[in-house]
């Protein structure tokens, strides 16, 4: 749920930062930002968590679980530009009428 309502909620914002700032620095902006927090959130789960009793590393989940949320932050920007994208005239299937 937690993550679910950052998803809906960082919707907003991403087209906000579309509309303001451009499609291709948006993209860029956003893929580095994934990269970087999916690279912070497999060394935590790696290095910090304990596999054989989790419980004793309750801190190190909710790291994980706020570093989740902030890759959906950057996962926003490249997802609405791949929903609001408009196709071009040589993707289109040709209409025919009848």
């Amino acid at each position: 749920m937690i993550l679910n309502g950052i998803n809906f909620g960082t919707t907003f914002y991403g087209l906000y930062i579309v509309e303001h700032y451009g499609r291709r620095k948006s993209l860029i902006v956003g893929g580095l930002w994934m990269s970087a927090m999916f690279f912070i959130f497999a060394n935590v789960g790696h290095f910090s968590l304990d596999r054989d009793d989790p419980q004793s590393t309750e801190s190190t989940g909710t790291a994980m679980i706020v570093i989740a949320s902030f890759f959906i932050f950057g996962k926003s920007l490249p997802c609405i530009l791949q929903c609001c994208q408009p196709s071009t005239g040589a993707s289109r299937l040709p209409v025919t009428l009848h």
